[in-house]
């Protein structure tokens, strides 16, 4: 079989399970980078129509998501930061207690799927999943709207977010995205 994507570059961290518990940073930026979101007026970003959908989207999605934490994040004219925590044991600990109360003697059932995604493995309840899940709505909705306004860029960068300090220093940069936002290569010289 052909491999389509052999000389594609892999961005995320090889071996890393990207549903561990922990912090990451994330950007999602627009196709070529095109203001579909609103525009910055006296250092206060306005969202438009197009930044509202992806405002609720982002919303709706994290609600989808069991473990997963919208910490911080801004919406930008071209790009998204956000910041998510995974963190199992916040809801784990209550399901274990109601676990334990309840007749757990039911059969576990075994999946026989043997097929193998082409494409690779995608995790469920990750990273991925969870930034596909909303670029793909977020996309759906603007086009229910206007047809085939809307593109994002096709991958997305994270960060995975090692100690305090680092988690510090992500915060401070997502509270003055808007003030240090001058163009299009702001994300650039973050993400080097």
């Amino acid at each position: 079989m052909r491999k389509i994507y052999k000389n594609k570059k892999q961005y995320r961290l090889k071996k890393y399970n990207y549903s561990n518990n922990g912090y990451y940073f994330i950007t999602i930026c627009t196709h070529q980078r095109i203001e579909y979101f609103g525009n910055i007026n006296n250092n206060k970003m306005e969202l438009n129509w197009c930044g509202n959908i992806a405002n609720e989207n982002l919303i709706k999605t994290f609600k989808t998501f069991n473990n997963f934490y919208l910490n911080q994040y801004i919406i930008m004219p071209n790009h998204i930061h956000l910041i998510v925590e995974i963190n199992d044991s916040k809801f784990n600990i209550e399901n274990n207690i109601l676990n334990f109360e309840q007749d757990n003697s039911k059969n576990c059932p075994v999946p026989t799927n043997n097929n193998k995604n082409k494409f690779g493995h995608i995790q469920k309840r990750s990273i991925s999943t969870l930034i596909q899940t909303f670029k793909s709505n977020t996309t759906k909705r603007i086009d229910k709207i206007k047809l085939n306004y809307f593109k994002w860029q096709p991958r997305f960068h994270d960060h995975i977010i090692r100690n305090e300090k680092d988690y510090i220093k992500h915060i401070i940069y997502i509270e003055n995205n808007v003030k240090n936002y001058k163009n299009n290569n702001e994300i650039d010289l973050f993400l080097k």
